[in-house]
């Protein structure tokens, strides 16, 4: 027994490592001896320990690009799966489009009760297309200019008082009349804009800001409807670009000139940011215009007033002039010659 103890002692006595000069390497001749001299024939294992326990270390760079070479990224995961996945819609999306309709449109054929359903939805619809057909002429025939004009007319008629809840229908007529290029006669406008106008100088804050608006959409308006009365000339054009003055889907802003001569404004959008300036316009074209002056000051609104109530297709007026002239100074003691 104690022999036995002494053998085991003194073979793990012999596995314990040496001074690491060359890494983790088994004491190949200590562990040779040790056996030999207690009875363990194992005469291979020091070279099977030379081949399975590395030298050093290991080369960690071969294998990382060996795992790198054999490992699916998430990116080319998800790269695939996108594609399977677009690949997969594109056959749903061809069978129900194709596929699925032609077999419904074959079942209500096959079925007499389905095929009888179907033919009464369709000549209800039918009906129904003739229907809208007929409302479409009726409300092209109440959209005559004389019929539009007079129930504007009907609206605006009414005292201070009212005017302030029944203007916003006003405008929403207006609105059609624009929309639908209606030409609503000048005769009619200025009818319809005089007795507004002259109403704004003493209405209270509410009536003003409906009739500002309500001056918008006559400017709007009229500016449309021009466009169908007096159609825009060759020679208007021409004349307008030879003198630069031809602009159309422009933002302008009156107030960047002080007069405006020969020109053409086409589908443009009209501002005033600066109603303290001088505004003379000399034969202007205001053609399917939009005008954009939300702020309430002289200015726009005597421009309103002139373009509504304008007799011509060309717009000529001093809307605004606030310079002063020169004082004449007389001479005290003039020289005698």
């Amino acid at each position: 027994m104690l022999a036995f103890r002494a053998g085991c002692g003194t073979l793990c006595h012999s596995f314990q490592a040496p001074e690491r000069n060359s890494g983790y390497t088994l004491n190949q001749a200590l562990l040779s001896e040790s056996v030999a001299l207690h009875g363990f024939p194992i005469p291979s294992i020091a070279k099977e320990a030379d081949t399975t326990v590395p030298e050093e270390s290991v080369n960690l760079h071969e294998r990382v690009k060996v795992i790198e070479e054999t490992t699916i990224t998430w990116k080319q995961m998800w790269t695939s799966l996108g594609v399977f996945t677009a690949v997969v819609l594109a056959i749903s999306g061809l069978f129900y489009r194709s596929l699925i309709p032609n077999q419904i449109s074959a079942g209500i054929t096959d079925s007499p009760s389905l095929k009888e359903r179907f033919g009464v939805v369709h000549d209800e619809l039918k009906s129904l297309g003739g229907k809208i057909d007929k409302l479409q002429l009726t409300v092209s025939a109440t959209l005559h200019p004389k019929i539009v004009a007079a129930a504007i007319k009907d609206i605006t008629s009414g005292d201070k008082a009212s005017l302030t809840k029944t203007l916003p229908n006003a405008r929403n007529l207006l609105e059609v009349a624009r929309q639908n290029k209606i030409p609503i006669p000048v005769k009619d406008m200025k009818e319809i804009s005089k007795p507004l106008f002259g109403y704004y100088k003493n209405a209270n804050t509410a009536l003003k800001h409906e009739l500002w608006l309500t001056f918008i959409g006559l400017a709007n308006t009229k500016a449309s409807t021009d466009s169908i009365i007096y159609p825009l000339s060759e020679g208007e054009i021409t004349k307008a670009k030879a003198a630069n003055n031809y602009f159309e889907n422009a933002d302008i802003d009156l107030s960047t000139r002080e007069t405006w001569k020969d020109t053409v404004f086409k589908n443009c959008k009209i501002s005033v940011s600066a109603p303290d300036k001088n505004l003379i316009l000399d034969n202007v074209r205001f053609f399917d215009d939009e005008f954009q002056m939300l702020a309430e000051n002289e200015t726009s609104r005597k421009l309103f007033q002139t373009v509504v109530e304008n007799d011509t297709p060309t717009v000529s007026a001093k809307v605004a002039v606030f310079s002063v002239g020169q004082p004449v100074v007389k001479e005290t003691n003039p020289v005698t010659k």
